[in-house]
């Protein structure tokens, strides 16, 4: 979606809306966060990073006062929201009662493109539900992007053949920081941080060294 123009709106919460979040980040496309809470309380602080990168390429949003806390009450408000600011919704798993079904009924209510991954990707009771209500099975990414126009999907973003993005440059940042930009612990993240380090020291390295002209003999 980043890489075709298309603007990601999510959660922020842990999961398949900072997955949303991360696949946004890694391509050239924007990405909006609806939190259930006010901007100055510090909710999962352990996305901290996360949310930082967002209000840097896209927004962070809420209709809740400063420093209110999350409740019971406010996360169908904020998906409520997430409804609202998209032109398409997509489902990827639910249970049937959840976030994700009370954002799909808001979907409906308002007009917009209802997607959900179907069962041959895997098997998830809330998505059949919808399905059965008339929402659109999909498969992959394309089949949502065709219903902007979109018809040629571009190449998956390199990831150096280590399996993680490069969400933030690993010399700007802490092991641990690098650790949660990505989702993992430090103790997992630690071999791909220090290649990514040594390969930007190296290169760092060679820029500063001068460039000597050879002489005609």
């Amino acid at each position: 979606f980043s890489e075709n123009g298309i603007v990601t709106v999510s959660g922020g919460a842990l999961g398949i809306d900072s997955a949303a979040h991360e696949g946004a980040l890694s391509g050239p496309g924007a990405t909006v966060a609806v939190l259930g809470n006010g901007l100055g309380h510090n909710y999962l602080p352990e996305k901290v990073f996360m949310r930082r990168r967002i209000q840097a390429r896209g927004a962070l949003i809420t209709e809740l006062m400063p420093f209110a806390a999350p409740a019971v009450s406010t996360f169908p408000r904020r998906n409520r929201l997430i409804a609202a600011l998209g032109q398409t919704v997509t489902v990827a798993q639910s249970d049937r009662r959840g976030g994700s079904m009370i954002s799909a009924d808001y979907a409906l209510k308002f007009g917009r493109k209802l997607f959900v991954f179907s069962g041959s990707v895997y098997f998830s009771p809330g998505c059949e539900k919808l399905i059965s209500s008339g929402a659109v099975p999909i498969t992959d990414a394309a089949d949502v992007l065709a219903c902007y126009g979109v018809r040629h999907v571009s190449v998956p973003l390199e990831n150096d053949g280590i399996g993680l993005p490069r969400i933030l440059a690993p010399e700007a940042c802490t092991l641990e920081e690098f650790a949660a930009l990505n989702g993992a612990t430090p103790a997992e993240i630690r071999p791909a941080y220090e290649k990514l380090l040594a390969r930007a020291r190296e290169a760092q390295t060679a820029s500063r060294q001068p460039q000597v002209k050879k002489q005609p003999e």
